[in-house]
């Protein structure tokens, strides 16, 4: 995903963050919120606060492949965590 496609998600990701973060720019309706983004590997980022999370956003780029099935089991492994 490279291009539009992804800068379409990079600005869904953005809108995001300013619904869980709304107004307060230091609290959310989470503890952390984790992104996955993921190529040939995954990259997983857990921020808890709106700056920090706007600027991952941001600061995302295309690196490569789409290999599907590492993210996700870093999705089904950071649930698992999360649960306990």
């Amino acid at each position: 995903m490279s291009g539009t496609p992804f800068e379409t998600l990079k600005k869904a990701c953005l809108d995001l963050g300013e619904e869980i973060f709304g107004e307060d720019k230091d609290s959310n309706t989470f503890e952390t919120v984790d992104t996955v983004f993921f190529e040939s590997y995954t990259h997983l980022k857990a921020t808890n606060t709106k700056a920090e999370y706007m600027q991952h956003i941001q600061e995302s780029y295309v690196r490569g492949g789409t290999n599907f099935f590492p993210c996700f089991d870093t999705i089904k492994q950071t649930v698992a965590e999360k649960a306990r």
